[in-house]
C-alpha cells in the first residue's frame, strides 16, 4: 500500500549515495512526524495527490512539510504579522503637506520626513562635522504616484 510505496521511494533515495545514506533515519522521522501533524498532507497523499516520490523530496524542507498544517498556518500568519509590522508604508507614516507639488505627477498631496540639516545638529556636534549648519532637508513622497524626492526646505 501506500506505507510501502514512501518506504521504497525512501530506500530508494538512501540508495543513491553515502549521504543518502545517512539521511534515511532522520528524513523517515520527519516524514512520521509531519504526516501525524499535518492532516492536509496527510489526505493528499492518501487521495494520490501527492506521489510518494515528492513527499520524500519535501522530507528535507521541513517548512513545506508544515505547510497546510495547524502549525504551518499560525507561523506563516505570524510572519505576515510581523512583516507589516517591519514594512511601514513612508508616505502614510511620514507628516503630510500639501505645500510641495510633485515633480513627476503635479500632486500637491505628499509626506514628508526630515532627513538632515539643522535636526542633526547634536549629531554634528558629537561627531565634530558641520552638518548642523547646513539648510534643513526633507524627503517628500507623493502620495498619488509614490515618486520619492529631497527638497532643502529654508
Amino acid at each position: 500500500g501506500l506505507c510501502a510505496e514512501v518506504e521504497r521511494e525512501l530506500l530508494r533515495t538512501a540508495a543513491e549515495d553515502d549521504a543518502g545514506r545517512r539521511r534515511y533515519a532522520p528524513r523517515g522521522r520527519a516524514l512520521c512526524a509531519a504526516l501525524k501533524r499535518n492532516a492536509d498532507l496527510r489526505s493528499r497523499l492518501v487521495a494520490h495527490e501527492l506521489s510518494a516520490a515528492a513527499l520524500v523530496a519535501l522530507a528535507d524542507d521541513p517548512a513545506a512539510l508544515a505547510r497546510g498544517s495547524a502549525a504551518g498556518k499560525e507561523r506563516e500568519r505570524l510572519r505576515a504579522r510581523a512583516l507589516a509590522k517591519a514594512t511601514v508604508d513612508s508616505a502614510k507614516a511620514a507628516h503630510r503637506t500639501t505645500e510641495h507639488a510633485c515633480p513627476a505627477c503635479g500632486a500637491k498631496d505628499a509626506g514628508y520626513t526630515y532627513v538632515g540639516g539643522e535636526r542633526d545638529i547634536r549629531k554634528a556636534e558629537v561627531w565634530g562635522t558641520g552638518a548642523g549648519s547646513e539648510g534643513v532637508q526633507i524627503q517628500l513622497e507623493c502620495r498619488e504616484c509614490r515618486h520619492a524626492w529631497v527638497k532643502d526646505v529654508d
